[in-house]
């Protein structure tokens, strides 16, 4: 375990990372690291926690992020990152159970171009995606998600109704947050 959150420390993540091959639990958050993840982060093939919230990081994510199939935890919000996201990047992360990724700023950099048929091979519990582009339509990725307690879909650009379906998933939400969107519809009775 390497934990150095809520300290000062500054400056770029350096590539020498990659070679603590033996991490499980890597935790960088609240500090104000800066540049991109160094794509050496894929060496680090037992990594199960990956938190790396409330940076100054920005850029694309490297797609050696997305090939570490131990991830349960992935937390990168809190920075301004760039890009597109889609289903081959979780392709490998069956075993993910936490996934928070976007900012607080109006200005969304990070687009989720997921088609509509994907089935994704991971059961989520918790899912914070904020200030990123999720929609037009409600996520209907969503559909197997039958675990999640939190779902955050804030300032996500959707412009659609939430489904029947989703109201039928039988959730045991602790919280639900679709705010700043342009969903329309009614809300069931449940």
């Amino acid at each position: 375990m390497l934990d150095l959150t809520n300290n000062n420390l500054t400056g770029k993540l350096p590539d020498s990372l990659g070679y603590l091959k033996s991490l499980r639990y890597l935790h960088l958050s609240d500090n104000s690291f800066q540049g991109s993840i160094p794509k050496s982060i894929g060496n680090l093939t037992l990594l199960e926690e990956f938190y790396l919230r409330w940076n100054q990081m920005s850029g694309i994510i490297p797609e050696s992020l997305w090939e570490l199939s131990s991830l349960v935890s992935l937390d990168i919000y809190g920075n301004t990152w760039e890009g597109a996201i889609t289903e081959a990047h979780f392709a490998k992360l069956g075993g993910l159970r936490k996934l928070s990724i976007g900012n607080n700023s109006p200005k969304i950099s990070l687009v989720f171009n997921i088609s509509s048929d994907w089935i994704p091979p991971f059961k989520l519990r918790f899912l914070y995606i904020r200030s990123c582009q999720l929609g037009p339509k409600f996520p209907t990725w969503l559909r197997n998600q039958t675990e999640l307690t939190t779902v955050v879909l804030r300032s996500a650009r959707l412009s659609d109704t939430i489904p029947y379906w989703f109201w039928q998933l039988d959730l045991q939400l602790d919280i639900l947050d679709v705010a700043y969107n342009q969903l329309s519809g009614r809300v069931p009775i449940l």
